[in-house]
């Protein structure tokens, strides 16, 4: 009895139990792919978003913090007033969520308005940060009680006017997924020095009302917080920053 050794008589190919096992090898390598590309692509997202935001943050932190360092004193007033917010919050405090500060004794359209102090500043109001300008109010630090003249507003009500006119919005609430919910202006490590260099007269804080002979070295520390809206969802963030005042108040 001989053999049949005809190679075509031999099956070829893959059987159905290789296909199979190849097609789900093949599947779970294609999810593995675009689930890692997937991955890059929002992490890159992510990573772009994040630095866009923290750019556009430490710009706005870099601009408060270059505008508030050439604040300009007078001999009657300081360089810089806080207000502590809402119809009856306090005056010239040491903390608070509103800044007005000398930024010119001529208006912002360089006409001389004999040395009169145009002030700007910021606050945190309505779920938008906003910087105050005008080239048409100033605002006083007079007594609340005083009569002013006609385009001035006191002080107080500047940090809590809705006029449109002297606030204008820098960051609102849902711009590029940005929520600010707190800034805060610190001045409590300001110094109150004696005019005279050899004196060891130095007081904490601002020099009071009725001082005299003393220099005003002002300190503000600002605080930025909030959160940015994501992809990978919200990512909480704080930016702080402390500066001097350059032009110290002499009250003679």
């Amino acid at each position: 009895m001989s053999m049949n050794t005809n190679p075509r008589n031999h099956a070829s190919g893959f059987t159905l139990i290789e296909l199979l096992v190849g097609l789900t090898v093949g599947s779970i390598l294609i999810t593995a792919l675009v689930f890692a590309w997937s991955l890059t692509v929002r992490t890159n997202s992510y990573i772009l978003s994040t630095t866009a935001l923290n750019n556009d943050l430490r710009s706005v932190m870099q601009i408060i913090s270059q505008d508030i360092r050439r604040a300009l004193p007078t001999e009657e007033r300081s360089s810089v007033y806080l207000h502590s917010g809402g119809a009856n919050g306090s005056s010239n405090v040491s903390e608070a969520n509103c800044i007005l500060y000398v930024a010119s004794t001529s208006s912002p359209d360089g006409q001389d308005v004999n040395d009169e102090p145009y002030l700007s500043g910021f606050r945190l109001t309505d779920s938008q940060l906003q910087m105050w300008f005008s080239e048409n109010i100033l605002i006083d630090f007079a007594d609340p009680d005083d009569t002013l003249p006609a385009g001035t507003i006191k002080a107080s009500e500047a940090c809590n006017t809705t006029d449109d006119e002297g606030w204008h919005t820098v960051i609102q609430n849902s711009d590029r997924g940005i929520l600010v919910n707190n800034l805060n202006f610190n001045v409590g490590n300001s110094l109150c020095m004696d005019i005279d260099i050899d004196s060891d007269d130095l007081q904490s804080g601002r020099c009071p009302a009725n001082s005299t002979n003393k220099v005003e070295v002002i300190f503000v520390e600002i605080t930025i917080s909030g959160e940015v809206s994501l992809p990978g969802g919200n990512q909480p963030f704080q930016f702080m920053d402390a500066i001097k005042v350059r032009n110290d108040r002499v009250i003679n």
